[in-house]
């Protein structure tokens, strides 16, 4: 039999630093959820897209309108509305509502989580952003160096290289 010294449920960035902070213990990651559909064709930049295709308007848009989601729905980020991305909040607001007058939530029920659009933007919260709870930036300090170290952010490389 299979034993683990613990669990972690889902495989998006929270849950892989979870793992990652339990390193040197036997950690079963589980993780269930919807899965877009394949779409090789879109697996180039989308300069290359345009100028290579005629019509690009049922992936970016959809043959639903998709991507206009948040003149009828609830608004959602851009990331989250074009069709091949949509799968990543599929069903959240029935499966799992939040109900707030002061916070507009989204939640994601697909595998992997909100990292499937995450377009690498790594903010750390400061102690305005903290008010209230009752942990504060300079406790928060060291992890956000450890995430740092682990995903590479290079803020300086992406400016340097837009303008080179």
């Amino acid at each position: 039999m299979n034993c683990f010294d613990a669990i972690v449920v889902g495989s998006g960035p929270g849950a892989a630093f979870a793992a990652l902070g339990l390193r040197g213990k036997r950690v079963l990651i589980l993780d269930v959820g919807f899965d877009g559909a394949p779409a090789p064709h879109l697996n180039r930049n989308v300069y290359e897209l345009r100028r290579e295709s005629d019509d690009l308007f049922p992936d970016l848009i959809g043959d639903e309108f998709q991507s206009l989601h948040n003149l009828h729905r609830r608004p959602i980020s851009l990331k989250l509305k074009a069709p091949h991305v949509s799968f990543i909040v599929r069903g959240w607001p029935e499966l799992t509502p939040i109900v707030s007058n002061t916070f507009e939530g989204v939640i994601s029920l697909s595998k992997g989580g909100l990292a499937n659009a995450w377009g690498a933007g790594v903010f750390r919260f400061n102690d305005r952003d903290l008010r209230g709870f009752p942990i504060s930036e300079q406790v928060l300090l060291p992890h956000y160096d450890e995430v740092t170290r682990e995903i590479d952010i290079y803020g300086s490389f992406f400016v340097a290289a837009a303008f080179s």
